[in-house]
């Protein structure tokens, strides 16, 4: 039992770890769209009014995003502060960083 909760609270702080240094990881903005994408695997989504939030994980090309209603995976790619999410349909979302971590960390 001990072993076994030991195991799941490692797995659980090497994949928050594995996270914080995803690029996306930050807030990012493009007109009518704000996502804040957060160290703990969870993100939230707005355009416009209207609102979602959920969790997160990502590989070296996809992100996918899961809510209560369902997941959707987008093609991305982070070049310098600009964060492009391509849907299936070839449709990209391009947002600005408005801020991470990362670059709080190196201001200082």
């Amino acid at each position: 039992m001990t072993r076994t909760l030991l195991t799941l609270l490692m797995s659980s702080f090497l994949a928050s770890a594995a996270l914080a240094d995803e690029p996306v990881v930050g807030r990012w903005t493009g007109g009518s769209m704000a996502l804040s994408v957060n160290e703990d695997g969870r993100f939230d989504w707005s355009v416009g009014p209207h609102s979602t939030d959920g969790r997160w994980t990502a590989d070296a090309s996809l992100v996918s995003m899961a809510t209560d209603r369902g997941e959707v995976t987008y093609a991305y790619r982070v070049e310098g502060d600009t964060l492009t999410l391509a849907e299936a349909d070839g449709t990209e979302l391009v947002m600005k960083r408005a801020s991470s971590k990362r670059k709080q960390r190196r201001s200082r």
